[in-house]
């Protein structure tokens, strides 16, 4: 499954709930895959985790030390676990560590993004300018996400000429190009 299917399985997914009010409310989500929401206090670097009863109903307990950013990003990313079918890999590996993630974990978080921002209303809300820190800082916080998830998704969605890239140790470990950008064939 590459990030081309997984986005379009979360776009199907979102086509069929009323998003009107998920920027305030994830419920919607949580109610469509037959699961309840919770908070409790995890350990340090333990954002969350999904257990299923034997009844089909699931149980996403989300860090209630984490921000609210976080904690949404938790629950929609338990939410691809479920509707991917795609087992948790949560080794000792540090969450901003992109290059040793297990490709399970990396599907999830481009599905979770396509949860908090959903496309459609993304592309009405977004100002048709040029990027800059401050527009970015202002798409984060209408739609409840960290700076880097807000960046991605504009890079990934732009017409300009633009990119995000994430680097670790001197190397580009992820980049997320313009329409524009792919279209040319440019990489990072």
């Amino acid at each position: 499954m590459d990030e081309a299917d997984v986005r379009q399985r979360a776009r199907a997914f979102v086509s069929n709930v009323d998003v009107s009010s998920i920027r305030d409310d994830l419920s919607p989500y949580v109610v469509a895959v037959n699961a309840k929401g919770r908070k409790e206090e995890l350990g340090e670097g333990e954002s969350g985790y999904t257990v299923t009863k034997p009844n089909g109903k699931h149980i996403i307990t989300v860090n209630a030390l984490e921000t609210e950013e976080r904690q949404r990003f938790t629950i929609c990313h338990e939410i691809a676990h479920l509707l991917l079918d795609l087992p948790s890999s949560h080794e000792e590996v540090p969450s901003w560590s992109y290059a040793k993630r297990h490709p399970n974990e990396i599907a999830c978080d481009a599905f979770a993004a396509e949860l908090l921002m959903p496309y459609q209303q993304w592309l009405s809300l977004v100002p048709k300018e040029e990027p800059s820190l401050e527009l970015i800082q202002h798409m984060a916080d209408l739609f409840g996400t960290s700076f880097p998830a807000a960046a991605s998704r504009f890079a990934s969605l732009s017409d300009i000429p633009c990119a995000f890239v994430t680097m670790e140790r001197g190397a580009v470990r992820y980049a997320a190009r313009s329409t524009t950008l792919r279209q040319a064939g440019a990489w990072i």
